[in-house]
C-alpha cells in the first residue's frame, strides 16, 4: 500500500511507510478546484455543499465499499496539499523529462 495509513479493504497489506520506505507515499485524491479569482462567497458556499454530501450516509458507505477514505479539508488546506504535490512530484517529473 502506498498509501500512509492501511486500507480498510486490505488491513493486513502493511504500508510502504511500515516497510521502511516512507519516500514511496503516493496517493489518489479527488477534490474539487475553481478557477483563479474565485470570490470567497462561492468557495464557502460550495464547500458547504460538499461537505454536506460527504455527511450523507449512503455516501459515505459506498466510499467505504469503494475503499475511499475522505478527509476533510477547507479550501486553504486543499490548496495547499495540490501545492505539495506538485512540489513533491516535480523532481521525479523532471528526472523522467515528462511532458504535459
Amino acid at each position: 500500500m502506498t498509501t500512509p495509513t492501511r486500507s480498510p479493504l486490505l488491513p493486513e497489506v502493511p504500508t510502504v511507510t511500515e516497510l521502511g520506505l516512507p519516500q514511496l507515499v503516493a496517493e489518489n485524491y479527488f477534490g474539487v478546484s475553481g478557477p483563479a479569482g474565485l470570490p470567497r462567497e462561492v468557495t464557502e458556499r460550495l464547500a458547504r455543499a460538499l461537505a454536506e454530501i460527504e455527511s450523507d450516509p449512503a455516501i459515505v458507505k459506498r466510499f467505504a465499499e469503494l475503499g475511499i477514505t475522505p478527509r476533510k479539508a477547507t479550501p486553504a488546506e486543499f490548496t495547499a496539499f495540490v501545492a505539495k504535490q506538485v512540489a513533491d512530484w516535480q523532481p521525479a517529473i523532471k528526472a523522467a523529462d515528462l511532458k504535459p
